[in-house]
């Protein structure tokens, strides 16, 4: 198939180049107020690593509802690295709110769980429910005409899929479960409020640059704290407890790089990254990377070579060249080899005898549980603030699978709409991905739509939707995946708020 005339490949800005923006900012996306923010943030990160303590197995989470104690490291980096993006966003001419929105999807792939958890002293409320709460507050109007513009059969679903959550929470008030296990397992639902904050927020292609941007560089600094922490305190399984983001900004950063929008730099901060899910040590987000770049080498890296076998195979080497050379590095030291060696002898324990390795134990009896809920209770689910205790936990770890706790915990009546919802979503992508290929903003569906493969495939071993730090990631990319495919199948740079109803 020959482009069509008058195509020309992309070409626009580096993300962190001082080159002008063009849109509705005019901005240059590098100057010193930004420099200051990643001296600052690789300041605290580091210390923060180099000064925690050494944990037996890995990163201890407690499994008591909003109970779990932060690391202070989060609480710093939020309080100092807030005022400084937000002179930033002035300093660019980038309205507050999105300056806000961007700091906090920074410090979310930043600190995942331990940012998620900071909050008002004696008060569970915590930094997400804020932002959340105050999107919905201060932009209501906006967010009621990102629901009519999302076209109806996502309104649809959304709302049965609210509308579900809410039959579980009754279910569970009225069967006398533990009121906090209801609110907490309310949040599968409540979260899903962030998608169309997500629709509003994705104003412009710029503004979709820069959260790309912005959230590789939360998980650049990530991978800095993960590589302090393993330098301070050798010995331990993992060093970080959740890295499904790191996932996700090394497609970003891999896929920016080799369309040359990312000019310098790029396999530098790839490098980094592949550190920290080296640190990360978990088999889930390395089946998440894999299923992701494998689409990557099928289909392309450049939608207008999708069939060009010798860039997916120049790809391919480039990737094993990074990786290899990371871990060929990393062996060279004595920290190094022997944390590798752990690594590799407990991935080899998990292949040659599964039936000994206890995560594959649990998971499989953990699954096995939730089915036997939902067969129980097919239609509405077992409903919200059951513990989910069985054989060999006692504890509500919860089935680590977001689709069995959706099927368990809310049914049919709530699986369906999830799942039909995540249909529309890549259905809407492909189809404009096909027919708008040549259109250089395209790249940027063609990552946001790898952006949720990989958390979709991390959902088959670990949450997406039961926790604040995943959550809100995930429903902020659907709801800018649903915005990009309008601005992209309009042909403009932006697009009314409504101009889908």
């Amino acid at each position: 198939m020959l482009p069509p005339s008058g195509y020309s490949p992309p070409t626009d800005a580096l993300l962190l180049r001082g080159t002008a923006c063009s849109g509705r900012c005019g901005e240059v996306w590098l100057n010193g107020w930004l420099i200051l923010l990643c001296l600052v943030g690789i300041l605290i990160v580091v210390s923060d690593g180099l000064t925690r303590p050494f944990e037996e197995d890995e990163v201890s989470l407690s499994l008591e509802p909003l109970t779990y104690e932060p690391f202070k490291g989060a609480l710093v980096f939020a309080v100092l690295t807030l005022p400084l993006t937000l002179i930033y966003g002035r300093s660019i001419h980038v309205p507050d709110k999105e300056v806000a929105l961007l700091w906090f999807v920074m410090s979310t792939a930043a600190y995942a769980k331990d940012f998620a958890y900071v909050g008002i002293p004696q008060i569970k409320v915590f930094i997400t429910d804020i932002v959340l709460m105050s999107c919905t507050v201060f932009d209501m109007s906006r967010l009621r005409v990102a629901m009519q513009s999302l076209g109806r059969g996502p309104r649809l679903t959304i709302a049965l899929f609210f509308i579900s959550g809410v039959i579980a929470a009754s279910r569970g008030v009225a069967s006398g479960q533990d009121n906090m296990l209801v609110l907490r397992d309310f949040a599968i639902v409540i979260y899903s409020i962030f998608l169309p904050v997500g629709f509003a927020f994705a104003a412009s292609w710029d503004t979709v640059k820069r959260f790309f941007g912005f959230f590789s560089l939360g998980a650049a600094f990530c991978s800095l704290n993960a590589l302090a922490w393993f330098i301070a305190q050798p010995g331990q399984r993992r060093y970080l407890g959740y890295g499904i983001y790191l996932v996700v900004a090394l497609i970003v950063v891999t896929l920016l790089t080799v369309n040359k929008v990312l000019k310098r730099g790029g396999w530098v901060v790839a490098t980094v990254l592949f550190l920290g899910l080296l640190l990360f040590n978990a088999r889930a987000a390395y089946f998440a990377m894999a299923g992701s770049f494998g689409i990557v080498l099928l289909i392309g890296a450049r939608l207008q070579k999708r069939h060009d076998l010798f860039a997916r195979l120049k790809l391919g080497l480039t990737l094993a060249t990074v990786f290899g050379a990371t871990i060929l590095a990393l062996s060279y030291t004595g920290l190094g080899a022997a944390f590798i060696d752990r690594s590799e002898d407990e991935v080899m324990a998990a292949i040659l005898q599964p039936s000994e390795d206890p995560t594959s134990q649990f998971r499989l009896l953990a699954w096995a549980e939730a089915i036997n809920r939902f067969a129980d209770h097919p239609l509405f689910g077992e409903g919200y603030g059951t513990p989910f205790t069985f054989a060999i936990y006692n504890d509500d770890p919860r089935p680590h699978n977001t689709y069995l706790t959706v099927l368990y915990k809310m049914g049919l009546a709530g699986f369906i709409p999830f799942v039909l919802l995540l249909a529309m979503f890549f259905w809407r992508s492909c189809r404009i991905l096909l027919s708008h290929r040549y259109d250089k903003q395209a790249l940027m569906v063609y990552i946001l739509s790898l952006v949720v493969v990989a958390q979709c495939l991390n959902g088959l071993f670990n949450y997406i939707v039961e926790s604040p730090f995943t959550a809100s990631i995930f429903w902020l990319s659907i709801g800018m995946g649903f915005r990009m495919t309008l601005m992209l199948e309009s042909g403009k740079r932006t697009i009314p708020e409504a101009a889908v109803a």
